[in-house]
């Protein structure tokens, strides 16, 4: 298999468990190309032929694919280090005392599954958050967040295992806040070669970070 190629797609905020996945299959001499572009562009190209599968979240079904699941990808909290109610980093921040700050999160139209879910969580705590500015990059966000007036987002943790905290502190929300992530592959796709060495890849990445 030392020339074998497959074609990801990837989504935001993989963070290492995207590292552990391409680290796997370089082992296993499978070369990836990872394509990086928007959930309908991925699932689009999956079903076109263009990519051998790709990565998505809080998705279970769309027309002529099938999904996968590989892991729970988990969400943490970004706040501003300074803000006074920031707990010892062991323990957890209860969503209704986020009340009061901005939340910076994507539109809808963006990442339905991920808005919905913190939006839901919020409702459940008894608050609807106000709505902060919006940027096109996370690294904007969290500059805004570690400098500006405190706001908060959300960030997968995976991703945040990737970044060092300064400014801006990362914590687990009380209740937890997670997505499923799948594979997207054609329907009827038979599972062997590199797509089998690539779930293989995936399910160590999981146990990685379980």
């Amino acid at each position: 298999m030392g020339s074998a190629w497959l074609r990801l797609g990837t989504s935001t905020g993989l963070g290492e468990r995207l590292e552990t996945v391409v680290a796997e299959l370089a082992a296993k001499g499978v070369q990836v190309e990872l394509v990086s572009t928007s959930t309908r562009a991925r699932l689009d190209r999956v079903r076109g032929g263009q990519l051998d599968a790709a990565f998505v979240r809080g998705l279970e079904e769309s027309a002529g694919l099938e999904f996968i699941p590989v892991w729970q990808d988990a969400l943490l909290i970004a706040l501003p280090a300074a803000w006074p109610p920031v707990p010892d980093p062991a323990d957890a921040v209860t969503l209704s005392v986020l009340r009061d700050l901005p939340l910076r999160i994507t539109s809808r139209r963006n990442n339905p599954p991920l808005v919905d879910l913190v939006m839901s969580a919020c409702a459940a705590e008894g608050f609807e958050p106000v709505l902060g500015p919006r940027s096109d990059s996370l690294q904007d966000t969290h500059a805004a967040i570690g400098a500006g007036t405190p706001s908060w987002t959300v960030i997968y943790e995976s991703h945040a295992q990737l970044l060092r905290e300064g400014r801006v502190v990362f914590r687990r929300p009380r209740p937890r806040l997670a997505l499923t992530t799948s594979l997207a592959v054609p329907a009827g796709t038979t599972i062997s070669g590199e797509l089998a060495v690539l779930l293989d890849a995936c399910r160590k990445a999981s146990d990685h970070f379980e």
